[in-house]
This record gives C-alpha cells, sequence and structure tokens, in this order.
C-alpha cells in the first residue's frame, strides 16, 4: 500500500511538471505570436505612410527624393507635373 502511494506521488509530480512545462511552451509560442503580429502592423502602417507622403507630395508638383541608406539614388516627379508641349 505504501509503495502504490509513492508511485501516485511520484507519478502525479511528473504530471504537473509535463502540463507546467507545455503550458509553458504554448504561453511563450502564443506570446511569440501576439508579438510578431504587432510589429508587423506596425511595418505596415509605416510602409503606407512612407507610400502617401511621398505621393501627396508628387500630387503637389514637388520633387520627391527616394534615398536609401542616406543616399538619394532618384528623385520622383508626378507625370502630370511636367509641361510637355507638344
Amino acid at each position: 500500500m505504501k509503495k502504490e502511494k509513492i508511485v501516485i506521488l511520484i507519478l502525479s509530480v511528473f504530471l504537473v511538471l509535463a502540463v507546467l512545462i507545455i503550458g509553458y511552451f504554448v504561453v511563450g509560442n502564443v506570446l511569440t505570436n501576439f508579438q510578431t503580429n504587432a510589429y508587423q502592423q506596425g511595418y505596415n502602417v509605416g510602409y503606407e505612410q512612407a507610400f502617401i507622403s511621398i505621393v501627396s507630395q508628387a500630387e503637389k508638383c514637388e520633387l520627391v527624393p527616394i534615398s536609401v541608406d542616406d543616399t538619394v539614388i532618384m528623385n520622383l516627379l508626378a507625370y502630370e507635373c511636367l509641361n510637355l508641349n507638344q
């Protein structure tokens, strides 16, 4: 009878440990997914705002510098702003 109680106690401890470990990984995965989604939404909003800014400047017939790593690689101007007298 005493051995059975010890075995049940040991198995109960292993069961609790297994549930805690599985819960830890599940919660960690959920939090990682939440963080990744938040970052992705932030990136999307940033890209959208940059595009809107470029288009709104171009609509005003302003020269829009496009730069990469602090180097201007091109200047954009809306086609409608060109005075093509043909």
